[in-house]
């Protein structure tokens, strides 16, 4: 702490922090008093809050105490409850009344509060999420959700329990969402009795973890994973129906194939590259590997042999667009008659 001037940064967040930080780095020492009040002593890292609720990160690692990175700044516990500009001086609460404190620069870094929306019950029942406190406080009530739901004794009892509202899709509200929700996912493997037990699904319509490829990454909706998925669904389902356990789905993909037009392609299957004529071939082969059933395939073989002799139809078949037209035709003509024909002059 120096002399002179007294700057005054209300606020210990990050920019309240890394402005003091930067003062001073600029300020030769005792050239100004640099002071940041705040009714906490740390500083909160917010995008990392998430992690810190679902238990990814120990609370205390997104968090840093403000005295252990000011070391020429007088850090204030208290609350700037109001500012007398005209007079350069601040009022602070810090649990024994407001105090004055004397300043000649004032930095307005407070920060912001929980947006609170117009949702009947949002203010009796929800919580925010800006602090460590809030954060752990939601993980804890996740939690006990879960213990809840264990030991309800009806299926509405235990729905309601496992039913959590966010209200705002901002980029904490979103964050918190997908962290606390693989949380809860992990969690629930140590409760049989929520065992989503006798359901499975594959494909398209799920979300299935991509394990060959890490963590947070999913399989891709393909026809490849979808096949592979198949077969590891089987084979776990038969083995539940004969007391085992089922084995997680694991597969490192292939690569993927793409057909350009005839003789054209693009290929990558574990690793090699393909252009032009080879990964169209590689295109074909593959699918035609996959495609269901023995005489189908003879029928996609035939078809493409005879394209490979014969040149294209390019007739359009546009009846098939509309089917009935003719027959539609035909029921004017019964209902109204044939058309009159208008005969040629002189032909009367």
């Amino acid at each position: 702490m120096g002399s002179g001037p007294r700057i005054l940064i209300a606020g210990g967040g990050y920019g309240g922090m890394h402005t003091a930080l930067r003062l001073e780095r600029l300020l030769r020492p005792g050239e100004a008093t640099v002071m940041v009040a705040d009714p906490r002593s740390y500083m909160t890292y917010q995008p990392l809050l998430a992690e810190a609720a679902a238990g990814n990160l120990e609370p205390r690692h997104v968090v840093v105490p403000l005295r252990g990175v000011l070391h020429r700044t007088q850090v204030i516990k208290a609350t700037v409850s109001s500012i007398d500009h005209g007079r350069r001086v601040a009022y602070l609460a810090d649990g024994g009344g407001d105090r004055p404190v004397g300043y000649d620069m004032l930095v307005l870094a407070p920060g912001s509060i929980s947006r609170v929306l117009p949702i009947p019950g949002l203010a009796e029942a929800g919580i925010g999420f800006k602090t460590i406190g809030e954060a752990i406080h939601l993980r804890n009530h996740v939690l006990g959700r879960l213990d809840a739901a264990a030991s309800a004794s009806s299926a509405g009892a235990r729905r309601a329990a496992l039913t959590f509202v966010f209200a705002g899709g901002g980029y904490a509200g979103v964050e918190a969402l997908a962290e606390l929700q693989d949380m809860a996912f992990d969690a629930c493997g140590r409760y049989p009795e929520l065992s989503h037990q006798g359901a499975w699904a594959l494909g398209d319509c799920a979300a299935v973890p991509d394990l060959a490829a890490g963590d947070g990454a999913w399989c891709p909706p393909t026809a490849q994973h979808a096949y592979r998925q198949a077969r590891r669904l089987a084979g776990n389902v038969a083995a539940m129906l004969r007391g085992g356990t089922p084995r997680p789905y694991r597969h490192a993909s292939a690569g993927s194939v793409a057909s350009l037009g005839l003789y054209r392609g693009v290929a990558e299957v574990y690793g090699l590259r393909m252009r032009g004529f080879p990964a169209w071939m590689t295109h074909r082969t593959y699918h035609l590997l996959k495609l269901p059933t023995m005489k189908r395939r003879l029928h996609v073989v035939s078809d493409w042999t005879l394209a490979l002799l014969f040149p294209r139809e390019v007739v359009s078949l546009d009846v098939l667009e509309h089917p009935r037209q003719d027959f539609q035709a035909a029921l004017r003509v019964i209902a109204t008659g044939p058309p009159r024909v208008t005969p040629f002059p002189g032909q009367e």
